[in-house]
């Protein structure tokens, strides 16, 4: 057995991360019997589902809820930008060279496609995004050859 002290710790974290307070409501939120939490309140031991289930429902740090130790919300990984105006720009330069070449591109190819030109594009300064449409071309054509 845990210590109290540890336990009503622990507890108390995973109030805190559900945004409960008392037994019933926490048991709400992990789909279980409230006599479950007077049971593990009992015992002084959350049960490891407990842990995982609010970890992966909340988005918590399951060091967190179990040792307090780190944030108490996961990193979530940073949504990159898209530069919406440069991406339409780049599905033009797809569009317009297959409408030149009187070529068709299946829609997965043409995503693969876009994808790659603008990140070649997105890698060059400004400056240089003029000279970019020779390398966009060469790896549409190489695309289309592939695609053939």
């Amino acid at each position: 057995m845990g210590s109290a002290k540890s336990f009503e710790a622990k507890l108390a974290r995973m109030f805190t991360a559900t945004q409960t307070r008392g037994d019933s409501a926490l048991a709400r939120v992990l789909g279980i019997q409230p006599p479950s939490v007077a049971a593990a309140r009992k015992r002084e031991q959350i049960p490891g589902a407990w842990i995982e289930k609010v970890a992966e429902q909340f988005g918590i740090n399951a060091n967190w809820l179990l040792f307090g130790m780190g944030p108490m919300k996961m990193a979530q990984p940073e949504t990159p930008h898209i530069d919406e105006a440069l991406l339409r720009q780049c599905i033009e330069i797809l569009e317009d060279f297959l409408q030149m070449e009187k070529k068709e591109m299946p829609p997965q190819d043409k995503a693969l496609v876009i994808c790659q030109l603008y990140e070649l594009v997105l890698e060059t300064e400004e400056k240089e995004r003029t000279e970019k449409p020779l390398q966009a071309l060469r790896l549409i054509r190489g695309a289309l050859a592939a695609a053939g």
